[in-house]
């Protein structure tokens, strides 16, 4: 793999990643990949991202 980024775990309606310094830009890839995921479905889904470079306690909403 050309990334050292990677997804950690999925915990119930959440997916926990690792995103590696300079790789970045995969963010907002990831939130279009997760909310096109049900494209078929007639209700849209949209994917929230939150950011924390310590524990969850500490979590940031991630503005684009």
């Amino acid at each position: 793999a050309d990334k050292k980024s990677n997804m950690v775990i999925p915990i119930h309606d959440e997916i926990s990643f690792d995103i590696y310094e300079g790789e970045e830009w995969v963010i907002p890839e990831l939130r279009r990949i997760m909310q096109n995921a049900f494209h078929w479905s007639l209700i849209p889904v949209t994917a929230g991202v939150e950011l924390t470079r310590t524990s969850w306690s500490t979590k940031e909403d991630y503005v684009s």
